[in-house]
């Protein structure tokens, strides 16, 4: 009885959400399927079907933006939005979109979102943090098969990387910063021959 009448006033409180999109070179060859687009249809697919008081508020997209850590314009809007009391709930497709970062990524679950009372929705992973749904069992291993390949696929990265200085060839890095690219947002680079240059764009 008592159950009933808890999860029937869960259901009647209304939660303020902000969408949270992430894109980034990490992701390979998913990135068509996990591309801004899809994320976006998939979250409002999901408000639209569920039976709980759940309002859009916001959307907040980092394009380019490595999960490797939260040093990322829009993640930092959204706390601010949260430290306002404009939002009380997160939303994302899956729990790589918000980060990949085992440690960094079960302090926010596990801590920081418990102390200023947010509510935390993974789709894809069944996930949220409200009730004790199926995924909250598997949450350490899912955060550990993320981290896992984020390190791997910045491995494959650096070896491409130093198989072609080897061969001579030039490559030419754009970003905002001049950091180890390999974790860095927003860059592409190609290659010719005999000399090496880097270039870095400006905001």
């Amino acid at each position: 009885m008592f159950y009933q009448e808890r999860s029937r006033n869960l259901k009647s409180k209304t939660y303020n959400c902000a969408l949270y999109i992430r894109l980034s070179r990490e992701d390979g060859d998913n990135m068509e399927s996990e591309s801004i687009k899809n994320q976006r249809d998939l979250i409002h697919m999901f408000l639209e079907r569920t039976e709980e008081k759940l309002v859009y508020i916001d959307e907040y997209v980092d394009d380019g933006f490595t999960g490797s850590n939260f040093d990322r314009p829009s993640w930092k809007k959204l706390l601010t939005d949260i430290d306002n009391g404009k939002v009380n709930t997160i939303i994302t497709k899956d729990l790589s979109r918000m980060g990949r970062d085992y440690i960094s990524m079960g302090e926010y679950i596990e801590r920081i979102f418990l102390e200023r009372g947010i509510r935390y929705i993974a789709i894809n992973d069944d996930i949220d943090t409200l009730y004790e749904t199926p995924g909250l069992e598997f949450l350490q291993f899912k955060l550990m098969f993320n981290d896992y390949y984020l390190k791997d696929t910045s491995k494959k990265i650096r070896k491409i990387v130093r198989a072609k200085k080897e061969k001579g060839l030039l490559f030419i890095l754009f970003s905002r910063k001049e950091e180890d690219f390999c974790g860095e947002r927003d860059f592409f680079f190609y290659s010719c021959r005999w000399k090496m240059q880097k270039c870095f764009r400006t905001s």
